[in-house]
C-alpha cells in the first residue's frame, strides 16, 4: 500500500531550470538549436518550424 501511495508523490517539473543549469555549467552552444520532444506531432512541428525559418 505504501508503494502505491508514493506513486502520486512525483511532480513533473516543466520549468527550464535544468536547461539553465546546463547552460550555466557548459555555456551556450556555438550554434542555435530548436529541440522538439514529446510523444506525438514531432514531424509536423519540425515541418512547420522549417517552413517558418525558410522565410
Amino acid at each position: 500500500m505504501v508503494w502505491i501511495e508514493k506513486l502520486g508523490e512525483h511532480v513533473i517539473d516543466l520549468s527550464l531550470s535544468r536547461m539553465r543549469a546546463f547552460i550555466g555549467e557548459y555555456g551556450k552552444p556555438e550554434y542555435d538549436i530548436i529541440h522538439v520532444g514529446g510523444t506525438n506531432g514531432k514531424g509536423s512541428v519540425c515541418h512547420f518550424i522549417g517552413s517558418i525559418l525558410q522565410r
